[in-house]
């Protein structure tokens, strides 16, 4: 956006004029000017912090680090002792007190121990590989056991990472909730408490109905498992399809595509046309604002375009990514190689509210680091409104007054950053050097701190921490260099 300007301290991730090293151009032609290259651009960043300094040492290397030394001290002040004593009381000659003392330190140094601390770091890292956690580096083994911090990454650990339809609002103001977690179509669909059979509320059919056919993703059951194909947003809108009996085969050979508006960003919006009852019938999910734009005012239902806004807003501020769904009747028969006419004095059917929600075995897993005397921290890149809706529901946080963002830590000395951590457990908006800042504080603040991450933004804190825990599934090759553990299933739980 060229004539887009915002503060200099802008975080990153909201810095809308601006194409970062390693970002990939997925279409389209533009023009830059280019203000960063090599270690001066955000990636390049990361790549000094990365090597910077080697971090934390896991709590065994820094107890074997100790011992070694109270057991080199007691040795020579043992072998100074039987000197001076064989010297003095003994009438040795000073030779042979010597390679006493010699003799005397080389049999009290335990030189077996390395061999024996490789062994069991040996057995216990095959344990630890049959529970999904690969070790890096032997001395990691014992890391998780003696974290008193763990500061985890959202997306993917604590939640699926994959898009759920949570809540439906119809345009007549019938809400309804929706169980399940993630792509899979298990769980239903509920009003009042009470499951909704399929075909029991037309309007709340003609939205799902909308969801399906207005889409570009495959949803399947396969040899007993679930497959999917596509948009995230779209398998999500075909798994609340499959709870109320709406399959898009089905839903096709039915209803016929006969032309379509692809999604752009631009355009905000999808559009599908199909042969409905000897008409034509257009299908359209998209941003509210851009919906609502083309509803007829009288289509609306219950509210005006302003109320069903507020609506929208009351979703999205609930941590929902939220979409709404309209269709229309075409006056006119189109064909498949005519473009379609722009969706106009359409119908509003209602909202869907969507997250990415948390593991089955999350907040379990939370409470069982509380228990065990272990604190848990959220570092996310995402909005404040989502972290905090995750946080509510693992058990981290009740309001944003709990909630500190990256524009809060600009600014801040390392003490302040120091009391933030201390007080604070779910950090929203963050940038990779914030996280970094972070895990110093715990470090400083005397936590043994584990950190889990996936992505090249989150190396450097990995590199930093007592004991980095990458993701094995979604983790890039960057982060797996810097972590001393691998999670080849990428669940919170595991590490517990």
């Amino acid at each position: 956006e060229p004539e887009w300007c915002a503060p200099e301290r802008t975080a990153v991730a909201d810095r809308r004029n601006m194409a970062f090293a390693g970002s990939i151009v997925t279409r389209g032609r533009a023009k830059g000017l280019v203000t960063s290259t090599g270690t001066a651009t955000q990636i390049g960043q990361l790549s000094l912090d990365v090597m910077e300094d080697t971090g934390g040492k896991p709590p065994l290397l820094l107890r074997m680090e100790r011992f070694t030394r109270v057991i080199a001290l007691a040795v020579l002040v043992a072998a100074a002792a039987i000197g001076v004593i064989g010297v003095t009381v003994g009438d040795m000659s000073l030779g042979t007190v010597f390679l006493f003392a010699v003799a005397l330190a080389v049999s009290a140094i335990p030189e077996g121990l390395p061999v024996a601390m490789t062994v069991a770091l040996a057995v216990a890292t095959t344990r630890m590989a049959r529970r999904g956690v690969i070790v890096r580096r032997l001395t990691a083994v014992e890391g998780l056991g003696s974290c008193t911090l763990i500061a985890t990454d959202k997306t993917g650990t604590l939640t699926c990472n994959e898009l759920t339809v949570r809540a439906v609002q119809l345009a007549d103001g019938t809400a309804f909730e929706v169980s399940g977690e993630g792509f899979t179509p298990h769980g239903h669909v509920h009003h009042a408490g009470h499951p909704i059979e399929p075909g029991a509320h037309p309007q709340l059919e003609d939205l799902v109905r909308a969801g399906v056919l207005c889409n570009e993703s495959e949803l399947h059951h396969r040899d007993g498992e679930w497959l999917w194909h596509g948009d995230a947003v779209d398998v999500a809108l075909l798994s609340l399809g499959h709870k109320l009996g709406w399959h898009r085969p089905t839903a096709l050979d039915l209803h016929p595509q006969v032309n379509e508006i692809p999604f752009e960003p631009e355009h905000q919006f999808a559009a599908t046309y199909h042969r409905v009852d000897q008409q034509i019938r257009v299908f359209v999910k998209g941003a509210p604002e851009r919906v609502l734009a083309m509803c007829a005012p009288e289509s609306m239902g219950a509210l005006d375009a302003a109320g069903n806004e507020s609506v929208a807003v009351e979703l999205a501020a609930r941590g929902y990514r939220v979409l709404a769904l309209a269709d229309g009747i075409l006056p006119q028969v189109i064909s498949e190689t005519e473009a379609p006419p722009g969706p106009q004095d359409l119908r509003l059917l209602g909202f869907v509210g969507m997250i990415d929600p948390l593991r089955p075995d999350a907040r379990q897993a939370v409470q069982a680091c509380r228990e065990a005397g272990v604190a848990v921290a959220m570092i996310t890149g995402d909005h404040q409104v989502t972290a905090l809706a995750i946080a509510r529901d693992i058990g981290l946080a009740q309001d944003e007054s709990e909630t500190t963002t990256g524009a809060e830590l600009l600014d801040k000395t390392p003490e302040e950053i120091e009391d933030i951590v201390h007080r604070t457990r779910v950090f929203a908006r963050v940038e990779p050097r914030q996280k970094l800042q972070i895990v110093e504080a715990a470090r400083r603040a005397g936590h043994f701190v584990a950190v889990t991450g996936d992505g090249v933004n989150d190396a450097p804190a990995l590199r930093h921490a007592n004991i980095g825990v990458a993701m094995g599934r979604s983790g890039t090759d960057v982060a797996r260099e810097a972590s001393e553990l691998v999670l080849s299933d990428d669940n919170f739980a595991t590490i517990v």
